[in-house]
């Protein structure tokens, strides 16, 4: 349902090009109406225009975006056509940017009334959510087992190795993961001292880490480690 001031919003974009002609302003202002009307159709309609995420390279994108520069063009000339003839029996005093400016505030104001809710939106804001958070597990999982070594804890050790273990299986374990050297050295060192348990622990997130990348390599992925 179209709000009061959504209307509102879309009587400003139309009045810029008929107030322009009003006004007499040439012709060489229409491809910027024209810019403008294209914009409003991004902001509002991006389904129509932007398409899909995964379709963002594709070029008939662009040219669906070139077709409706021009019928937004020919909706331009119409409106200040529109103004010329109106001008013959009214005449006004304002400057080019009046007319601009009126086009140009009825976006924010039509995206304040009604936000475009969109498949193609919704998906592209769920990638982005999901790859901020796999982004923060992994930071989390690496920090919590350079942590754990740095304080020579072995319950602590245990958890944080335990942790990126799962990590690996969930192919989610990032480069900034202790290297394979100094987990082997801090297992040989809590093995010389009787502590197996934590040991065999950090010798797991090596071979974890290690079934991850040829899992990766079977399956023609880079891995993520």
């Amino acid at each position: 349902m179209k709000t009061p001031v959504f209307l509102a919003a879309m009587a400003l974009l139309y009045l810029g090009p008929v107030l322009a002609g009003l006004i007499g302003a040439p012709w060489q202002v229409l491809p910027v109406f024209a810019l403008i009307f294209l914009l409003w159709l991004i902001t509002m309609r991006p389904a129509h225009s932007i398409g899909a995420p995964a379709n963002r390279t594709d070029p008939a994108l662009w040219l669906r975006l070139a077709t409706a520069l021009l019928v937004q063009l020919g909706v331009v000339a119409i409106g200040w056509g529109l103004g010329r003839l109106i001008a013959q029996s009214v005449t006004l005093d304002l400057t080019v940017a009046w007319p601009l400016a009126l086009s140009v505030l009825s976006i924010p104001l039509a995206r304040l009334a009604r936000a475009p809710h969109t498949a193609e939106m919704d998906t592209l804001l769920d990638e982005i959510l999901a790859g901020l958070t796999k982004a923060v597990e992994k930071t989390d999982t690496a920090a919590a087992l350079h942590d754990a070594l740095s304080t020579g804890n072995p319950t602590l050790i245990r958890q944080a190795a335990d942790q990126a273990v799962r990590a690996c299986a969930d192919q989610n374990t990032p480069a900034i993961l202790p290297a394979d050297s100094d987990l082997l050295s801090a297992a040989a060192t809590f093995a010389e001292t009787g502590n197996e348990a934590t040991a065999h622990s950090l010798r797991a997130v090596v071979k974890a880490r290690a079934f991850a990348e040829q899992d990766a390599l079977i399956q023609g992925q880079s891995p993520n480690v």
